[in-house]
């Protein structure tokens, strides 16, 4: 029987995507577009290589449903593909199975819809973490690849060894490749009421120092997803 894997059921209210397209001139519209693709470029930057989140997760999702809807309101004068939020954030260490990212549905309705049709569903949570791949050699730890542009990342190996919740060995022969999330432990936080509290942007802004301390590793998680 076929499997699949649900998206994340993290609802978006993207106010931007229902919103009727700006009574722009097309010299307006080609600036406002330019724009708000440079200031998102900044925070993919920011985020993906250096670490830091510069805005909350819900402003920055309503940030890209708000360019892709000016983007197909003035698909004719802008008829550039859209940059991915991967794009430059590749690294020298190739993954050995590419990290392909999941899709956000933006209610309900756009999940019924998903799921109709669809049989045998396996549905998992999802942490709000960053990606990281590990690589076990005859049980042993091997390596640690950040996610980078999904191709290619960072190596993470040296501060992987120094977190709690990576096991340094497992009961397996052969080669086995996980792929899951780095989340930074907060006792009692409920993402639906407390929202992200940047607790994404503090893993990978520790992922991300030249060094990681004994602190900030003990507070880092790990949920294998694959």
């Amino acid at each position: 029987m076929r499997h699949w894997i649900a998206p994340p059921l993290l609802f978006l209210a993207c106010t931007a995507q229902a919103a009727p397209c700006p009574d722009w001139p097309a010299t307006q519209a080609a600036e406002e577009i330019a724009a708000l693709e440079r200031r998102i470029a900044e925070w993919d930057r920011a985020y993906h290589v250096d670490g830091q989140a510069q805005i909350g997760d819900e402003l920055y999702d309503q940030s890209r449903a708000r360019l892709e809807q000016w983007q197909a309101c003035f698909a004719q004068q802008h008829a550039a593909a859209p940059a991915t939020a991967l794009q430059g954030a590749g690294g020298p260490v190739a993954h050995p199975v590419a990290q392909t990212g999941l899709a956000k549905l933006r209610d309900e309705a756009a999940v019924r819809s998903w799921m109709a049709g669809r049989d045998d569903l396996w549905i998992q949570p999802k942490v709000d973490g960053v990606a990281v791949t590990l690589l076990y050699r005859n049980g042993q730890l091997q390596q640690a690849i950040s996610r980078g542009d999904g191709r290619s990342g960072q190596d993470w190996t040296a501060r992987a060894r120094l977190i709690e919740a990576i096991p340094r060995q497992l009961p397996r022969q052969g080669e086995l490749i996980l792929q899951g999330e780095l989340y930074w432990r907060t006792p009692g936080h409920v993402q639906a009421r407390d929202g992200g509290n940047g607790l994404r942007g503090k893993a990978a802004g520790a992922m991300a120092r030249g060094t990681l301390d004994a602190e900030r590793a003990a507070t880092i998680g790990l949920f294998v997803w694959d």
